[in-house]
């Protein structure tokens, strides 16, 4: 079975106050909701010394939809605004944020997104890789000021050492038979259990 942490931040957007990452992300007035909150969590998982991924996975239901109609709407003259139609530009965000190189997948298929997502992550660390992590938005309301939320999971590889106590996932193959309660099933065969002592989201701020 595979480790997996589990952290949700919750953000408004647009930003009601200048970030503390501002002087790192490059016109960040401009990002969207996604990109915006994988900067915000980045910040926080930096300051908080949460493991860093050899792998991210960025997983975003919807793609660039909202912010493809928007440039649209806007004439789609401006250069600098094209670049962040595209849906794996989300993540320079984080990587001009924590600092981080790596390698990234931009995965996207409603209405399984993020499901395919976990599952990739699940492939990567069974294949040797030793940390991958997925980065997932959701908007939590449908008027008023927006409220969002980014999910991230870090799948943990056996040669990195992670406390007993702090897993909230296992992710592991798919029983034949019923499956556990809370369990989420996952495509290609896997399936994300919480752990027996519960599951309780660390939000960071």
């Amino acid at each position: 079975m595979i480790s997996v942490l589990y952290h949700r931040l919750e953000f408004s957007h647009p930003a009601l106050q200048e970030p503390s990452w501002k002087d790192r992300v490059d016109r960040w007035s401009q990002l969207d909701a996604a990109a915006f909150g994988m900067a915000e969590i980045a910040e926080v998982e930096l300051r908080l010394g949460w493991p860093r991924p050899t792998l991210l996975i960025l997983a975003g239901p919807g793609a660039s939809n909202e912010t493809d109609r928007r440039f649209v709407d806007s004439g789609a003259l401006s250069p600098s605004k094209f670049t962040h139609t595209l849906p794996n530009i989300r993540a320079s965000a984080y990587c001009q944020t924590a600092g981080w190189t790596g390698r990234l997948l931009s995965l996207h298929r409603d209405p399984e997104t993020l499901e395919y997502a976990l599952a990739e992550a699940a492939f990567w660390i069974t294949a040797g890789e030793p940390g991958v992590s997925v980065y997932s938005n959701v908007r939590l309301n449908e008027s008023g000021s927006a409220k969002y939320a980014v999910q991230a999971y870090h799948f943990v590889g056996r040669s990195s050492s992670v406390p007993e106590c702090l897993p909230d996932f296992e992710a592991r193959r798919a029983s034949s038979g019923d499956p556990v309660v809370g369990a989420l099933r996952l495509p290609h065969g896997w399936e994300l259990v919480p752990r027996k002592s519960g599951t309780e989201s660390r939000d960071g701020a």
